[in-house]
């Protein structure tokens, strides 16, 4: 296979060591040394093939505006990093308490972790890459250079995030940062129609559907930053690729450290290939984005996918609960919330007259209404329709005994509406469209409220801690009760751990 000689970009280096590190510990140090230790080379060859292939990056002028910017960026993760729960440094919720507990496990126990607990033994299963890196270094060091590592690892997934962003509309906005941190649906106007008549949640208004829930930006960092930040930025590599070979290989990544969010990018992968042939026979053109991702990097991607699928199928919880709806879900079996201080009543409890109802403000507030808004400005685009689609899509189906698919699948099609907004913005602007322009800015305004909930989730209870001179953040469960969880780990008799781990 002849590669174009150029140099390495330097950026994207980063990146896909940035992106692989979880990968290649994982291959390396969790399966069987002669499945291991080739495929450990192996993906190290692809990256330098992936690099030889890469688009090249947009790069701004270096000038003092350009050095201010990446500071103020810089500045904005570390605040986020902060407030986001990472490293246990901030009040911790139960999510936060059982992250904290798998992450001790993996300092704790040998590669790959095998827990006995009462003469049952386990094997941990679940999507654990990004805490791998900061594992191995609290290892050989400490519980708290560890917790200080994986703060260090979401700052460095941020700062490459919000560069992305920039360097898909190539312009430095600090206002693109600001627009993607406060992202999300109109939950407060959700909350004050529907919300407030099943109060399942208390005041946590982004759960105002009940049983439908697409986060915003903010809140996914706090409740998911082990999936989200992997996901935006395996995702922001994939829809910029100009060639196919780079593809399969850039999502293969995913399949560890982000599952759902990898599910959800599957429909767009397909269209970035599709999109990278000029043929117009569809079929000509399929099988053209079949025989154009065929390469070095296009088979390793292949073979991690497997290993890692084999891997995250073997939790428990999903293999005992996988099932796809059809639309019938919205009228029919629906999980139960629950929550500390909730009052718990089966959605099954309401009619299905109200369960559609609930599913049809779900779409018009969440997304609905922003595609509405973009539709002059972005409704030629394919993408414009594959991501109303797939938005559409994703909370009828289920997959576990709760509603993460719906909840981390959209991650993928959010941050491409996201970018859509952006366009239809800048583009209205241009064309004085401003009537259009205010709707997007008071959109901003209702999303940024459910930014505002988590801040104040996090904020109001370390005040109170503060005030009564109280330790600010919890530890971790047990391993023992993250043992019997049945949601982190899988039978030592599953596919993985037979026939694929040391």
């Amino acid at each position: 296979m002849e590669i174009e000689k150029k140099k390495i970009d330097l950026l994207q280096l980063i990146t896909y060591i940035y992106l692989f590190t979880p990968v290649f510990l994982f291959v390396t140090m969790w399966l069987k040394f002669y499945i291991g230790i080739p495929l450990g080379i192996a993906i190290l060859v692809g990256i330098y093939f992936s690099l030889k292939n890469e688009t090249p990056l947009w790069y701004p002028e270096r000038n003092k505006h350009t050095f201010v910017f990446l500071g103020l960026v810089l500045a904005i993760t570390v605040i986020w990093t902060f407030t986001s729960g990472v490293g246990s440094s901030v009040v911790q919720y139960p999510d936060h308490l059982y992250r904290n507990a798998l992450f001790r496990i993996l300092i704790d126990h040998e590669w790959p972790v095998k827990l006995t607990v009462n003469g049952n033994t386990k094997g941990m299963a679940y999507y654990i890459g990004f805490w791998l890196p900061a594992a191995l270094v609290a290892k050989v060091s400490s519980y708290q250079f560890g917790f200080l590592f994986l703060q260090i690892w979401m700052i460095i997934g941020l700062f490459l995030i919000l560069y992305y962003i920039c360097e898909k509309h190539q312009k430095l906005r600090l206002w693109y940062i600001l627009v993607f941190i406060v992202f999300g649906g109109a939950d407060w106007i959700g909350y004050q129609l529907i919300g407030k008549a099943f109060d399942q949640l208390g005041n946590r208004i982004e759960w105002w559907a009940y049983v439908y829930n697409y986060p915003g930006v903010m809140t996914s960092t706090f409740w998911v930053y082990n999936q989200v930040i992997y996901g935006w930025l395996i995702f922001s590599m994939i829809m910029r690729q100009k060639d196919n070979r780079n593809i399969l290989f850039l999502w293969s990544a995913g399949v560890l450290n982000c599952t759902f969010p990898a599910a959800g990018m599957i429909p767009f992968a397909i269209y970035r290939a599709l999109r990278n042939t000029d043929e117009k026979e569809f079929f000509t053109k399929f099988g053209k984005a079949v025989t154009s991702c065929l390469s070095w990097q296009f088979l390793v991607g292949f073979l991690i996918s497997l290993i890692s699928t084999v891997y995250v199928l073997s939790n428990t919880n999903v293999g005992a609960n996988l099932a796809i709806d059809n639309a019938s879900k919205v009228m029919s079996i629906l999980p139960t919330l629950t929550a500390e201080g909730a009052t718990v009543v089966s959605f099954n409890a309401y009619p299905w007259t109200t369960r559609v109802y609930i599913y049809l403000w779900f779409v018009l507030l969440e997304f609905g209404l922003y595609f509405i808004v973009i539709y002059k400005s972005q409704n030629k685009k394919p993408i414009y329709w594959l991501t109303l689609i797939v938005l559409l899509a994703c909370p009828l189906i289920e997959v576990g005994g709760w509603i993460d698919f719906c909840m981390r699948a959209s991650i993928p099609g959010l941050f491409v509406l996201f970018h859509m907004v952006i366009d239809a913005f800048e583009d209205y602007v241009d064309n004085k469209k401003y009537v259009y322009v205010a709707i997007l800015v008071l959109f901003s305004f209702f999303s940024s409220m459910t930014c505002h909930d988590t801040l104040m989730g996090v904020m109001g209870p370390m005040a109170q801690k503060f005030y009564n001179n109280e330790k600010v953040s919890a530890d971790a469960f047990s391993e023992s009760y993250v043992f019997n969880a049945d949601n982190f780990f899988s039978s030592m008799q599953s596919p993985f751990f037979k026939y694929f781990a040391k």
